[in-house]
């Protein structure tokens, strides 16, 4: 695609809600990571979201 599988805002948010369900039920949170890493020109709107996103990615 055009984004060329960078991050988005929306994204953050998806990996959030993901997060959220996962823990309310106990269950495990595992990604599998191959990204194109934050949109350049949006980053500033993909990193200030809760729990600063950045720190899922080890």
């Amino acid at each position: 695609t055009v984004k060329g599988g960078t991050y988005y805002p929306l994204t953050v948010k998806k990996h959030l809600r993901a997060q959220t369900i996962a823990e309310q039920n106990n269950l495990p949170c595992i990604y599998l990571v191959d990204s194109g890493g934050a949109n350049l020109p949006r980053q500033d709107d993909v990193f200030p979201d809760r729990e600063h996103f950045g720190r899922i990615v080890f």
